[in-house]
């Protein structure tokens, strides 16, 4: 969408698409937000269209088959977001499985 469209309109749509007027990663520091199913997977969408547009933006030229592998190239590098849940709490790993902590600016961070 990114190379069709834009970075600024697919952040858009991708943006509004997940019900979110205005995003910051400062909203994950409320808790009760992070511990819904609905916010928590919001969380994880937001971030990892936020990587994939700059995945795109990194690579202009490529097709949409070259971007997908691009994608999951990042996935096997644990650099995307997955929502798991541990009894009854709603939390993130990378996509290695790896831990998430979260900076003082309210991003994502490896805890590794």
């Amino acid at each position: 969408m990114t190379i069709h469209l834009g970075y600024d309109a697919a952040e858009t749509i991708a943006t509004n698409h997940e019900g979110e007027q205005i995003f910051t990663w400062n909203s994950v520091k409320d808790y009760d937000f992070l511990n819904s199913p609905n916010g928590a997977d919001r969380i994880m969408d937001m971030y990892n269209n936020h990587l994939g547009r700059h995945i795109a933006l990194a690579n202009p030229d490529a097709t949409d088959e070259q971007l997908a592998e691009l994608v999951q190239e990042a996935i096997s590098a644990g650099q995307m977001l997955v929502l798991v849940q541990v009894e009854d709490v709603w939390t993130w790993q990378w996509s290695d499985g790896a831990e998430v902590i979260w900076g003082d600016d309210g991003s994502p961070q490896r805890g590794d």
